[in-house]
């Protein structure tokens, strides 16, 4: 699901100083939810694997990641997730929690969950010219995660596509 509500800055609304005022524009701002499902867990192989939550656009800020919990996972004695575009641990945006916490657990809200890549006020802006993966990280200590069960939920992205 993607809500998209464009802001169009007029020309009165920004004076140019020395610089060239040459692109006018709007700003997008979207906000975009994405599910999982348990079977998209319990088909990843191994003891840690990733689910492509989405490909940002070139010139896209990241302003705010959110997930949410809508199925408590079991089937493993430990079970952490976390969201991001680096791969090592996809930590950048909601650090690594249980997926084992009751259904309607947000993660993101608080400033424990948020990783490093949304902590700045700015928000994450990846890159100006390529398109960028997000990932959802999913890993178990012990059991393979085809022992999953339960596990399902939202990733809730707020973005904003620059000019």
């Amino acid at each position: 699901m993607r809500i998209e509500q464009p802001l169009a800055l007029s020309a009165s609304a920004l004076t140019a100083g020395t610089l060239n005022n040459g692109v006018q524009s709007s700003i997008r701002r979207a906000v975009s939810k994405f599910s999982w499902t348990n079977a998209m867990v319990a088909a990843l192989s191994g003891t840690s694997g990733n689910l492509l939550v989405c490909t940002l656009p070139a010139k896209t800020v990241v302003n705010k990641a959110v997930v949410v919990i809508t199925g408590q996972a079991a089937g493993t004695t430990t079970l952490t997730l976390s969201l991001g575009r680096v791969a090592t641990g996809y930590i950048d945006y909601v650090v690594a929690k249980s997926a084992k916490a009751a259904a309607n657990t947000i993660y993101g809200q608080v400033i424990g969950d948020v990783g490093t890549g949304l902590s700045a006020i700015l928000g994450d802006l990846p890159s100006l010219s390529a398109t960028t993966d997000v990932n959802l990280q999913f890993v178990s200590s012990i059991e393979n995660l085809s022992n999953v069960t339960g596990s399902a939920g939202d990733v809730i992205l707020e973005t904003t596509l620059l000019p």
